[in-house]
């Protein structure tokens, strides 16, 4: 149904510049680490029949093209099909981890992005998405040509590392962490080329109880201040502050001609019963 949609002739807002330097207001909330999903309630993926998803895709495309602004919303949900656990499913990291079971690293650097992350690249190009806003740190939306202008990646990227000094950024094709690194340190051991600086490279993916970009941040509440819809797609909606940008849309909706919030999960979310839609299916699927 995505696309189908022809393109729109309205410009898009201002881009907004970003760096990766980190805000001292924003962190990460660990509670999402301390709980971590039970094998079952959580863990618990629903599918709604074919015929279903069709229906209230149908549904969910009327509503983009009624939309003067859509913002998607992204997490480890988008990404599965590319080899990439998610979190909370029955194979989902912190799911296997509180059965005590082993979890495989993936080599993220090999991960192409997934028909859902070309979706969200078409969707941008022909207008009918303004923003992108990300939980994921596998780069993929990057990888997919997504500018980053148009993309707020609120932990980081495992691609991505940054100049403490004068915060110029580097896109890498290998992960940027540094294996055996203390969870907070994030030296990568490079140092920033530009002329005069010889600054220390960190890499910018952000660890629960550590400080959200504070640029991304900035961007992304910009783009929620004016969205009319929000599509949640993949994500359990729990870790915050990421959580209470869709969250905010929901509360929202209950006031006269407020935005809208659709939520595309296989599991359950806290935030299911502010949406206006809830779609239980893949992604890619959708």
């Amino acid at each position: 149904v995505f696309l189908a949609f022809p393109a729109r002739t309205a410009a898009f807002p201002a881009a907004v510049v970003q760096d990766n330097r980190k805000s001292q207001a924003r962190t990460t909330d660990t509670t999402a680490l301390l709980t971590m999903p039970t094998a079952d309630a959580e863990a618990k993926e629903t599918f709604d029949s074919l015929e279903d998803v069709k229906l209230k895709a149908a549904d969910v495309a009327r509503l983009v093209q009624a939309s003067p602004y859509t913002t998607l919303f992204t997490g480890a949900g988008l990404s599965t099909s590319a080899g990439i656990p998610d979190f909370r499913g029955p194979n989902g990291v912190w799911t296997l981890k509180a059965q005590g079971r082993t979890v495989k690293r993936p080599d993220l650097s090999k991960a192409a992005p997934t028909v859902g992350h070309m979706i969200c690249k078409q969707l941008l190009d022909t207008q009918h998405v303004k923003h992108i806003c990300s939980q994921n740190v596998d780069g993929l939306h990057r990888k997919s040509g997504i500018p980053r202008e148009k993309l707020s990646e609120l932990h980081g990227n495992t691609n991505l590392e940054f100049c403490e000094k004068c915060g110029r950024d580097y896109f890498r094709e290998f992960r940027c962490r540094r294996a055996g690194n203390h969870v907070h340190d994030h030296k990568t051991g490079r140092i920033c080329t530009a002329v005069g600086c010889n600054g220390n490279l960190l890499d910018s993916i952000v660890n629960f109880g550590e400080d959200l970009p504070e640029k991304q941040w900035n961007a992304a509440e910009e783009a929620f201040s004016q969205t009319a819809l929000c599509i949640v797609l993949g994500s359990s909606c729990r870790v915050t502050p990421a959580a209470d940008l869709p969250e905010g849309i929901g509360k929202r909706s209950k006031l006269k001609s407020g935005p809208k919030l659709v939520i595309v999960n296989l599991q359950e979310t806290p935030l299911d019963g502010l949406a206006c839609m809830k779609v239980h299916a893949r992604t890619d699927e959708f």
